[in-house]
């Protein structure tokens, strides 16, 4: 069983019909309060579980343990329901009860369950109890060499962006960077949760989870994540340097340079006219093709349009060519064909500039 598939652990108890009879004994204590010398809460974390079958109590007591170790439970109690009963017929009463478990499932994006494992079982009645446990100590070492391995990536990739790269070349790096600490940042959670000790105070939740840990743990926080802030901080400062002219034709818009700049401008962007001198900076050549498709759907929109620009982005300085290629324009829609062709163009703009490192993301605003 791989242990990165991500699970869903489903608690089903289907319904059942017991006659009234004699309760089961108590089970115990460590059954119900998950307290047992066995296993310290210093060095382990306890899930109790019950159900009618093993594998449904031990799926509640994997949930209970993933909850503390704070997985995404999105619901962990049984829901219940007894109804009393009676029936006369031909002068014969009957009575009994009736004792409905409906299902429950628990989802988690815990992702190794196979830390896990059962230490008692207790079958009482038709009820089977389970105690299991996770420990933090052996848990802990095979994170650490987990997150090694994807700190030891992050470090190839954080000395590729070491040389000078164009903005371009830069903003792709910082990209996959961001999605590997994306990854990597629960897990450093997860690390830091198995090795404190068991204490009254609960681990911060809410809020994002780089800044959580640095500010509880911010000893904790490796120097890989850092160098990513390095560059990102770098590239913020391409990207307010860079001044583009725009220098694009056709279908003969003699306006079409000034809309599309307008366009980039929006999209974050600094631009300036093709004539202008200017020191330093990129040109963008491109050729513009623009597609307006009358419709005839009743209550839409009249028009449709689809962009296509075909481009080159050349250093003003050494005259190479950074990056080329062609870049579309989502359809859109319009009253008329240049309001339909216009809300394209804006969306190929949005896409160039992130096509040439310099558009906005979520992540830097």
């Amino acid at each position: 069983m791989p242990s990165n598939a991500r699970w869903l652990l489903p608690l089903v108890l289907s319904a059942a019909a017991c006659a009234s009879g004699p309760r089961p004994s108590a089970a115990p204590e460590r059954f119900t309060s998950g307290i047992d010398p066995r296993f310290p809460p210093s060095r382990y974390v306890v899930g109790l579980g019950q159900g009618e079958t093993l594998e449904l109590a031990r799926h509640q007591a994997a949930a209970s343990i993933a909850a503390q170790l704070q997985a995404a439970i999105r619901a962990t109690d049984w829901i219940a329901s007894e109804t009393a009963w009676s029936q006369g017929g031909d002068g014969v009463a009957t009575s009994g009860s009736e004792r409905v478990l409906q299902e429950i499932r628990v989802e988690t994006r815990f992702e190794r369950l196979s830390w896990i494992r059962t230490a008692d079982v207790l079958v009482d009645g038709r009820r089977v109890f389970v105690l299991c446990v996770l420990d933090r100590q052996a848990a802990a070492l095979e994170l650490e060499t987990a997150i090694e391995d994807q700190l030891s990536i992050i470090r190839q990739r954080i000395e590729g962006a070491a040389d000078p790269l164009h903005l371009s070349a830069l903003a792709h790096e910082v990209e996959g960077l961001r999605r590997l600490r994306t990854a990597l940042l629960p897990q450093l959670e997860l690390l830091l949760t198995l090795r404190r000790q068991a204490s009254p105070s609960p681990w911060p939740t809410g809020g994002e989870a780089e800044a959580r840990l640095a500010s509880t743990r911010a000893s904790s926080l490796p120097p890989e994540l850092r160098a990513i802030r390095v560059l990102e901080e770098r590239l913020q400062a391409l990207r307010r340097a860079m001044v583009l002219q725009v220098c694009i034709d056709g279908e003969g818009d003699e306006r079409l340079a000034h809309r599309f700049g307008a366009a980039l401008a929006s999209a974050g962007l600094r631009v300036a006219p093709c004539a202008d001198e200017i020191a330093g900076g990129w040109r963008l050549l491109g050729r513009y093709q623009a597609r307006a498709i009358p419709m005839r759907n009743a209550g839409g929109f009249p028009f449709f349009c689809s962009t296509r620009l075909v481009f080159q982005l050349v250093d003003r300085e050494t005259g190479e060519v950074a990056i080329g290629g062609s870049e579309r324009g989502r359809r859109a829609g319009g009253m008329s064909p240049g309001d339909a062709c216009q809300a394209s163009l804006e969306l190929l703009a949005a896409g160039l500039a992130r096509a040439v490192g310099a558009g906005d993301d979520v992540e830097s605003r």
